[in-house]
């Protein structure tokens, strides 16, 4: 929401800057220049011949100019929260609807407002504890929309189930929510449960997640407290409405309530429901042959993994609406030459048609996520595209630049071109390999090993390293007797600087600046390497020795920045992956035993896992931790609420066959598993949990009414059935427009 604030006092001056920029001129225009006397541009300097020409430009015509925005990344955000905003509607409207048709338009009308109230509690809670509106807490409002309702629906659902077996308005609702209250309890604490292994994961995606169980847990304390005891006193109100109105006959509106509630009982209670509890007691006589189907179906689905068949990346980016091109050339390149080829990337992205705004630099790139901070050099370039809204094209921001790099081609004069989208997670190259050693020699043996190695796999391309190797350099040593004639490396070294740089001999205190007076050695000295190794340096007592006499001249090439890991010296291979021909994590797997087999016989040299890779394997290896945490509070809570070790289990179990309706969903809508994937898991095994566990809870009590357990699990199936199908439907009703969005977001 800061990033929102501080978007809209910009957009405020920039609006008010721009105005004064389309004024005739500028204020400059009416300020005397040197008292409006006549200036003979002959007697000054040339600077200010340029201001003088550039101010009289300003006296004829406006600044040729055009003032605008660019990587305004605070668009991601403003999307974000109308997608929220507008999924919450639709699904909201999806909702009552589907409460209308199966309950009652006034039952339907005070869990929607149930819906509206926590969401509304969670933001003033969200407030109080300082959690602000962003990427992370709106996707965690977003997942828990479909989540918000059920406990309502249950609780909803059982008070009109006692009101239909007969029972007063205000006794149902004290007898359906007292039922089912500690059953909803418990579904709350297993949902918050299931959120916990986001909170305990490590690395990047530890501290990406990590506030999701925070919203989710607040969310859902809100609508607990909205559910027990703020909807059974509005259920009772409408109940007694209801039947008051039920008597009054006459009343056009309450026959058409009566016919419709009617006709809608007649179809679940006559038709649905009964087909269902035929369905049950074959599918419970049958119970191995449905237990076998359910397992095999489960492997085959797991199998679409382990096979290949559904790809896993952490974070997919297909597309993105900014596009960041960072340029890196050799260390000490001009500037000018860093130049031509920032303009010629430039130049094609130009052309694409995608491409709203470019925004070049030439000697400095810029942090765009405001992780990593800014840095200036000569051999640096970024250019950052701003590309049309994704409803609004056809090609996707890799297919942009795919079309970007067929057009400029290759560009062996750069160390390294890298282009990736801002999608706001997690970035990088998809393939990083860091090399750790004592010697330098052995650490470029082993990374060229490396690079040679990653040329040779299909859809790797922007290989490159980090060394930053300096430009040509000219190495002077002293040979063995030049101390016995005084000279000393800082002597020495002084001397060779003098004649190259020169020195300053005097200043003079000019009236605005001063002026500094260098004494150097004539050009063809100071350039060329015979000339060096021909001139003359002086001992302490003024006698001329020549150069070559007292040091060793030799031509190198050092690096412009070491960087060490642990006390070692590291050189970082990077390369990225075409994700049509490949699979980055696939290929990020597969690859790294190959590459420590490869340099496995350069003695002292390793191979250190970093960047994305290393990202990935710390939350990944941390989340079947908090799984297992998540799991065993689950037990603690079902046992406590069943008083038995056995049914936990039994419930528990629904969670591993849900997956097999994410792995398919998955197949049939074309998308791959990714780490949202697992959060959205996360949550499906909440409310897998929830339903089974109400099941077991009604389940229990028809053993106590003294049925088998044959009956018993017959009757509760056919009395949940109702229940189990409203807070499955209105889930998925829920989260359904936002399944069928078309926005980037």
């Amino acid at each position: 929401m800061l990033k929102r604030q501080v978007k809209s006092k910009v957009k405020k001056e920039y609006k008010e800057a721009k105005k004064e920029w389309k004024k005739e001129g500028s204020v400059l225009v009416d300020e005397p220049v040197m008292g409006e006397a006549v200036v003979d541009l002959s007697q000054v300097s040339e600077r200010f011949e340029a201001y003088m020409l550039g101010m009289e430009r300003f006296r004829v015509s406006p600044p040729p100019a055009t003032l605008m925005t660019t990587t305004d990344l605070a668009r991601f955000v403003e999307g974000r929260l109308n997608l929220l905003l507008r999924n919450a509607f639709y699904g909201g409207l999806l909702v009552i609807s589907t409460l209308v048709l199966l309950l009652n338009w006034r039952i339907a009308f005070w869990v929607t407002m149930g819906l509206v109230v926590s969401l509304l509690g969670t933001l003033a809670v969200m407030a109080w504890l300082d959690v602000s509106l962003n990427f992370l807490t709106m996707f965690g409002l977003i997942i828990v929309i479909g989540i918000l309702v059920d406990d309502a629906i249950v609780v909803a659902e059982n008070i009109v189930s006692k009101h239909e077996e007969g029972d007063s308005a205000m006794v149902a609702a004290v007898r359906g929510t007292d039922q089912v209250a500690w059953p909803v309890v418990s579904t709350v604490l297993t949902t918050i449960c299931a959120f916990l292994p986001l909170a305990l994961m490590n690395g990047m995606m530890g501290d990406f997640m990590g506030v999701l169980p925070v919203v989710v847990g607040v969310a859902l304390a809100v609508s607990l407290i909205e559910t027990l005891f703020i909807l059974p006193v509005h259920m009772a109100s409408s109940l007694r409405g209801m039947e008051k109105r039920a008597e009054k006959k006459e009343w056009w509106l309450a026959r058409v309530e009566h016919r419709y509630d009617a006709w809608r009982d007649a179809i679940i209670n006559g038709k649905i429901i009964p087909a269902y509890g035929r369905l049950l007691a074959v599918s419970m006589r049958m119970r191995y042959v449905t237990i076998a189907s359910m397992v095999g179906l489960f492997i085959v689905s797991i199998g679409m993994i382990a096979g290949g068949r559904l790809d896993f990346i952490l974070f997919e980016t297909d597309d993105a609406e900014t596009v960041n091109i960072s340029i890196v050339m050799p260390m000490g390149t001009p500037t000018e030459l860093t130049n031509d080829i920032v303009r010629k990337y430039e130049a094609a992205a130009i052309e694409q048609p995608e491409v709203d705004s470019t925004f070049a630099m030439a000697g400095a790139v810029s942090d765009l996520m405001g992780g990593g901070g800014d840095a200036s050099s000569s051999h640096l370039g970024q250019i950052i595209l701003e590309l049309t809204p994704g409803e609004s094209r056809d090609r996707t921001s890799n297919d942009v630049m795919d079309s970007i790099r067929a057009i400029v081609g290759p560009t062996p004069e750069a160390r390294s071109v890298r282009m990736e989208g801002v999608s706001g997670g997690p970035s990088g190259p998809a393939l990083t390999f860091t090399v750790v050693g004592d010697s330098i020699e052995l650490i470029d043996e082993a990374v060229t090993r490396i690079k040679k190695k990653l040329g040779e796999y299909t859809g790797v391309f922007g290989i490159a390293d980090n060394s930053d190797r300096g430009m040509r350099e000219i190495r002077f040593t002293l040979r063995d007797g030049a101390s016995e004639l005084g000279f000393t490396r800082a002597d020495v070294g002084r001397q060779i600087q003098a004649a190259v740089f020169g020195l300053e001999a005097f200043t003079f205190a000019g009236d605005r600046e001063d002026v500094d007076v260098r004494v150097m050695m004539p050009d063809r000295i100071r350039k060329s390497l015979t000339g060096l190794e021909q001139m003359y340096v002086f001992t302490q007592r003024g006698v001329a020795v020549p150069l070559s006499e007292i040091a060793r001249i030799e031509e190198g090439q050092a690096f412009a920045t070491i960087r060490r890991l642990d006390r070692k010296r590291q050189i970082t291979v990077e390369a990225d992956v075409h994700r049509e021909m490949v699979n980055p994590e696939t290929l990020a797997a597969e690859i790294t035993p190959v590459m420590h087999k490869l340099i496995a016989d350069i003695p002292g040299v390793g191979l250190v896992q970093r960047g994305r890779q290393k990202d990935a394997a710390d939350s990944m290896s941390s989340l079947p931790v908090g799984m297992a945490v998540a799991a065993g509070l689950i037990f603690v809570i079902l046992a406590w609420l069943f008083g038995s070790f056995t049914q936990p289990l039994v419930v528990m179990a629904a969670i591993p066959f849900a997956t097999i309706g994410m792995i398919w969903g998955h197949l049939l809508m074309g998308y791959s598993l990714t780490f949202l994937s697992l959060i959205g898991f996360v949550a499906l095994a909440g409310i897998v949990v929830n339903d089974s566990l109400i099941f077991v809870q009604f389940f229990n009590e028809r053993r106590r009414e003294g049925f088998d357990v044959y009956e018993a699990g017959r009757r509760t199936g056919i009395a949940r059935f109702r229940a189990i199908m409203l807070t499955t439907i209105t889930t998925v009703l829920g989260l359904l427009p936002m399944m069928m969005e078309k926005s980037f977001q």
